[in-house]
């Protein structure tokens, strides 16, 4: 049992902080530059970031010990943003050598980086995912505009692409994002469609203790109407709204496919032998429920995941392989 519920939370461990925005200073170089005033160059990012709703917050520059002149620029995005005071601050930095007219000899544009990336752990899954979307889908439009104007000026090689928005991910990575109804319904809705597919529903556990996380547990029986079977569930965490629906509510499948099988007795060797055929076969069914019935619910901007695997219910768990040597 150990085993199964460490396998469990190593499975479902992940969290969302807009990784895809570096949050460290040491942001990699985005392109290099001559020829051009360090004044142009910071005009020319600030007009960038200005075309996609980016607000210029402060600029600082600096000059260091060894010559090299610095300019950072701060960079807000004005979206409502509820519990959180303000949005975090983006913050992008030139640096570089200047000559005797104050032209680049060579300068380079680095970032962007969130300031604070924990504010972000202070809002909403909601407000979160918004402001993700928000904000990185504006970076490349910024960065890519900024590149495209100064391209007569860098040098070769001229640009790295980096790009800041990749696609809607929830707080659990491979889960589904519901909105707009109840997660009473929604846990109904699951049971039902898994249950006209043939698992049995078990319980409702709660063993991270968490207040709106729980698990639906369920079984693949090795014959109908058998309590005994291949384990099968769904982590469910929720967030509401103020009239008590999901804002969201994440459900993420969850079953190990190498957890042992449970003795089936003698009558039931043939089933045993054919479960793990029908409970992907059952499982393939209940999520054409699933989708058609909850993709009118699901987040914006998300589509409906299937959780699949290939691999033989019961299958002896392979060894582990410490990386070689280096």
């Amino acid at each position: 049992m150990f085993r199964y519920w460490l396998g469990f939370l190593l499975a479902v461990l992940s969290t969302l902080c807009m990784a895809d925005v570096p949050s460290a200073p040491a942001a990699m170089a985005l392109s290099s530059y001559k020829g051009i005033s360090l004044s142009a160059l910071e005009k020319t990012v600030i007009s960038g970031f200005a075309s996609e709703g980016f607000a210029v917050g402060s600029n600082r520059r600096e000059r260091d010990k060894d010559g090299q002149h610095n300019i950072l620029m701060k960079f807000k995005y004005p979206l409502p943003t509820g519990d959180m005071s303000a949005p975090p601050l983006i913050i992008v930095k030139v640096d570089g050598m200047l000559d005797r007219s104050g032209n680049c000899v060579l300068c380079f544009l680095r970032g962007p980086y969130i300031e604070d990336g924990r504010t972000m752990m202070r809002s909403s899954w909601m407000e979160r995912y918004e402001l993700r979307f928000q904000v990185n889908s504006r970076l490349d439009k910024s960065i890519s505009r900024v590149q495209s104007d100064l391209l007569k000026f860098a040098q070769n090689p001229a640009i790295t692409t980096v790009i800041y928005w990749t696609g809607e991910e929830n707080t659990e990575k491979d889960s589904n994002s519901f909105i707009g109804l109840s997660p009473a319904e929604l846990k109904a809705k699951l049971v039902t469609q898994l249950s006209n597919a043939g698992f049995i529903f078990i319980d409702e556990s709660n063993p991270w203790k968490g207040e709106n996380s729980v698990f639906l547990n369920f079984i693949y029986p090795y014959a109908a109407g058998e309590p005994v079977g291949a384990k099968y569930s769904i982590i469910f965490n929720s967030q509401l709204d103020k009239d008590g629906n999901c804002y969201p509510c994440e459900a993420k499948e969850y079953f190990d496919p190498y957890r042992n099988l449970p003795a089936p007795g003698l009558t039931g060797v043939l089933d045993r032998v054919t479960i793990s055929a029908r409970f992907y076969s059952g499982l393939s069914a209940a999520q054409d429920e699933m989708q058609s019935a909850l993709s009118q619910y699901l987040r914006p901007r998300t589509q409906f995941y299937r959780l699949k695997s290939s691999v033989t219910l019961g299958t002896p768990r392979p060894a582990y392989r410490p990386p070689p040597p280096t």
